[in-house]
């Protein structure tokens, strides 16, 4: 099993997605099965229930996911790693990788985001970044207890890196 950590914006699930293709392997979104559950999408969970329980159900699904045992490939949230004792199950479970993106590259997949992505709304572009420079330093702490670190500079280059070390 393969999960995938790192900052939002970082493309955890296009590359997730297409490398879960080219294993010929089942691929997971935790957020796509969390908005499942609940019937609602990530925003208004996060307006209705609050972060607290979006975190709790996050847990909830990683750790069903993690138990699985079953060869495919995971995409995780941003924040998923830093709550609970999310980062040693996912490294206990499976095969961790965090995508490593330079802050200026999440700035300009973001920026047009800042409405769907419950942490970010209403920043402006130098808000965004003081936000994602900050943020992201406190996560990497996390993110950097990953088995591998690949840093994306295209999805091919991401993808064929990791299958060398997988494959």
């Amino acid at each position: 099993m393969i999960v995938l950590v790192g900052y939002m914006g970082s493309g955890k699930s296009t590359l997730g997605k297409e490398l879960a293709k080219q294993l010929r392997i089942h691929f997971i979104d935790l957020d796509e099965i969390i908005e499942e559950k609940i019937g609602k999408n990530i925003p208004q969970i996060f307006d209705i229930y609050g972060e607290y329980f979006f975190r709790k159900q996050e847990y909830l699904v990683l750790k069903k996911e993690l138990e699985k045992r079953e060869r495919r490939v995971i995409a995780t949230g941003g924040g998923t790693p830093i709550f609970y004792n999310s980062m040693e199950l996912i490294n206990q479970f499976s095969q961790s990788i965090y995508i490593k993106v330079p802050v200026e590259e999440l700035i300009s997949r973001l920026k047009n985001e800042t409405a769907t992505r419950p942490i970010l709304r209403n920043k402006t572009r130098d808000e965004l970044k003081n936000f994602i420079e900050s943020h992201l330093d406190e996560r990497e702490t996390f993110y950097k207890t990953a088995n591998y670190i690949i840093n994306y500079n295209s999805i091919d280059e991401a993808i064929a890196e990791i299958k060398t070390k997988f494959t």
